[in-house]
């Protein structure tokens, strides 16, 4: 499920290598609000389910509200004579308002602060889902990782992630040490400016952070 909400939210900042799926790091806080309202049950198109494996219910679990499975009415009481766990009446209530759909919200509390009473405990859990999903990698050099990941021969060993998040550093790095160069080409005519201040000038826009950023130094 996660990963269809990345599709849907992060088209073209995604990409496969070796069966893990890789995500630009600029998409995580747009994200971990999706994941913090689906937790929370603030979602008018999923319910969420946390683990209860001492229940029964062996992992976190969430249901597509616009996806249905009719059963027969004589199949009824079998399937209650299965249930192993049931929602609290103020969940009902709101499972039955979305599948209803919309005549009025339903209030609930929040898995946080009801269940997890700490923030920091919350967002572990956030950031642990979508990082149980994703491999976050850091936007400056996602083309560079996509490409590799793309363009790598049919047949070639499996290079490691951290193999390929080094390689892609380095072609972000080269590129930005290219831009930096031809800067300082520009205006070695200049008059009044020495070899002593251009190696300064270098320095600095390979050192300070918004330029790094502007060059496209890896972060």
């Amino acid at each position: 499920m996660i990963k269809r909400e990345v599709e849907k939210q992060a088209s073209g900042k995604l990409c496969e290598l070796d069966g893990d799926l890789l995500c630009s790091d600029k998409t995580r806080e747009r994200l971990s609000q999706f994941v913090t309202s689906l937790i929370n049950n603030n979602s008018k198109e999923h319910f969420f389910l946390k683990s209860v494996p001492e229940k029964g219910l062996e992992s976190d679990s969430c249901t597509f509200l616009h996806l249905s499975i009719a059963i027969k009415s004589e199949h009824y009481d079998k399937c209650l004579r299965a249930k192993r766990i049931q929602l609290d009446n103020v969940f009902q209530s709101k499972l039955g308002w979305l599948v209803g759909n919309l005549y009025s919200r339903v209030g609930t509390p929040d898995y946080f602060p009801t269940a997890v009473s700490d923030k920091g405990d919350f967002n572990a859990l956030v950031q642990g889902i979508l990082e149980g999903q994703l491999v976050w990698v850091p936007q400056g050099i996602f083309r560079d990782v996509k490409d590799l990941a793309k363009t790598r021969p049919e047949g070639e060993q499996k290079a490691s992630l951290e193999q390929v998040l080094e390689e892609a550093e380095k072609l972000a790095k080269d590129r930005a040490e290219k831009r930096v160069d031809n800067l300082v080409e520009l205006i070695r005519g200049v008059p009044g400016i020495t070899i002593q201040d251009q190696d300064k000038l270098k320095q600095r826009l390979r050192s300070k952070g918004d330029l790094r950023n502007y060059f496209g130094f890896p972060s």
